[in-house]
């Protein structure tokens, strides 16, 4: 009984399978035989007739064949189609919505996933830029030394409004009693038995050029970042009060940020006795969710940036930086940044950014090596403790005895504050900015009672995004500037008064910024060195006083 299941089951196993094609052989099939019997494999022209029959007997598949089963060509992604026509358009078409790129030309789905100045694919030793490396179209020829205001060297917070220029008549003036100052026009006041509240800033500017503004509002906390103190320049204000243009500009009138980056590049320029590495990044804050700018969207959408850490270590995570060697590079990164932001129509402005974006430079320098030799051996040695909270990626390190200092310039452009609006869409960007928004002036109007008061109550920095990553600057580790830009017209009094109302809370925000440096040993050893000697020569200058000084005391106690 047992030999004869055996006998069954050997049959079973050994049996060839049977082969009955779907249609006629072709001649193609017939010319393949020979290769069938000469190698003993299956040609490709019959691969699928042989899978399909396979398949229906549950033959076992050669790992050969499933590939060939499952490998199928990529379609080519076509670009990005346009949105549809908006309904009372002047010229009958409708800005981009805010989930597709401003330029439909470029399709972010053709973007190059990883970028070659990508700092995890970047050398760091390789990169560095000093005052040889700098082109000098890559510096800024508008430098006035005499008239770089010293903002940047006061732990305060800066603060300025900027008036947008208007063809009708203006609501408001600049106070001729108080300088720096501005009041509402009493004929728009609600009361005029009481004067209208005068409101006192650190720069009031007007008219449409953005170079004073710069001047004024920038440049010193820009110097201040480039000594190693973290800086943060933002705009607040209305929705079409100008302020993406303050920030970014045109051909014309490049804003802070492209000004900055040619003062960065003129600060290396003067500076030769120190090296430099710069890291990019860009990202916006829309719908209270991260979105990294220079990544490809896809992967920015499936992983948004994460807040991680707690205090003044915060870190942002993914986050991708490119390293900046020229003027060039730099405009490479924000073209492609603006490219990626969430910009459409509102009932204020043909184009309204719908996202709070900010433009990050770290900046890290070290001393060069004695006589430019840059081949200094590193010591592998570095001192434990605080490293500043910049994303991942390769850092300049500390060797040779070189301390290295890092500072992080951050250029923000807030989304405007929102009325009700027509669009449905529109709407619910609306809650989302005015939520952020509130909730920064809660932050604000808390620590600059706290300061004022000496109190300690609870900052809610978590209640949104916005507030949790400028954490460690408004808690003071930063030098902060403001730009409040209002819309001078008389149905704005409204939105105007708030933006004024939250530029002086911000003010009263007490500073404490602090240089960071990494230190290793062999430069620890080098500074201990120093100030012992230099106690070692005051005392020696005590004790060689020491004799002089005791005659006069017997002196004296001899004539009591």
């Amino acid at each position: 009984m047992t030999a004869a299941t055996s006998s069954s089951a050997t049959s079973r196993l050994t049996r060839p399978v049977p082969f009955t094609p779907r249609r006629p052989v072709s001649a193609h099939l017939e010319a393949s035989t020979d290769d069938l019997q000469s190698t003993g494999r299956i040609p490709r022209a019959i691969t699928p007739s042989l899978l399909g029959s396979a398949k229906k007997f549950k033959a076992a598949l050669s790992s050969e064949s499933k590939s060939r089963l499952v490998t199928k060509p990529k379609p080519v992604l076509p670009s990005v189609p346009g949105t549809p026509t908006k309904k009372g358009s002047p010229d009958g078409s409708r800005p981009k919505t805010p989930t597709t790129p401003r330029r439909g030309t470029e399709s972010p789905l053709l973007m190059p996933q990883v970028s070659e100045m990508d700092v995890s694919r970047v050398d760091p030793e390789e990169a560095l830029v000093d005052f040889q490396s700098i082109e000098p179209g890559d510096i800024s020829g508008e430098i006035d030394e005499a008239a770089l205001a010293d903002y940047g060297n006061e732990d305060k917070v800066l603060v300025s409004i900027r008036i947008r220029p208007t063809q009708a008549t203006s609501a408001w003036q600049k106070s001729t009693a108080i300088p720096k100052s501005i009041k509402l026009d009493s004929h728009y006041a609600k009361s005029s038995t009481t004067a209208p509240q005068e409101f006192r800033f650190d720069e009031i500017l007007t008219g449409s050029d953005n170079k004073p503004v710069y001047n004024a509002v920038a440049r010193s906390h820009v110097c201040a970042a480039m000594d190693g103190y973290n800086a943060v320049i933002f705009a607040y204000g209305q929705t079409a009060s100008g302020k993406t243009f303050t920030l970014s500009g045109d051909e014309d009138q490049p804003g802070i940020i492209p000004r900055a980056m040619k003062d960065i590049f003129a600060y290396i320029r003067r500076t030769p006795t120190r090296e430099y590495l710069l890291r990019c990044s860009y990202l916006e804050i829309y719908n209270e969710t991260i979105h990294d700018l220079l990544a490809p969207p896809s992967s920015s959408v499936s992983q948004p940036v994460q807040i991680q850490g707690t205090g003044a270590n915060i870190v942002l995570t993914p986050l991708r930086e490119e390293v900046v060697t020229s003027l060039k590079s730099v405009r490479e990164v924000l073209q492609r940044g603006e490219g990626n932001r969430r910009t459409a129509s509102t009932d204020w402005n043909e184009r309204s950014s719908r996202s709070h974006s900010v433009f990050r430079v770290v900046i890290e320098s070290r001393e060069r090596g004695a006589g430019g030799d840059e081949a200094a051996i590193p010591s592998g040695r570095t001192t434990p403790g605080f490293r500043p909270p910049t994303p991942g990626g390769s850092r300049l390190q500390a060797k040779g005895g070189r301390s290295v200092q890092t500072s992080v310039l951050s250029l923000i452009d807030l989304a405007g504050s929102e009325k009700a609006t027509s669009d449905k869409e529109r709407t619910r960007e609306g809650k989302y900015i005015n939520t952020s928004l509130l909730t920064l002036g809660t932050v604000i109007a808390t620590l600059a009672e706290n300061s004022a008061k000496n109190k300690s109550d609870h900052v809610p920095f978590r209640n949104s995004k916005l507030t949790r990553m400028l954490q460690p600057s408004l808690s003071g580790n930063a030098r902060i500037s403001v730009i409040g830009t209002i819309n001078p017209d008389m149905g704005a009094i409204g939105e105007t008064t708030s933006t004024l109302l939250f530029a002086q809370r911000i003010k009263k925000v007490q500073l404490h910024a602090q240089k960071k440096e990494i230190v290793d040993t062999e430069a620890l050893l080098e500074r201990y060195r120093k100030e012992i000697e230099e106690l070692k020569k005051r005392l020696t200058e005590k004790e060689a006083d020491a004799p002089a000084r005791n005659r006069r005391l017997s002196a004296r106690e001899a004539s009591w």
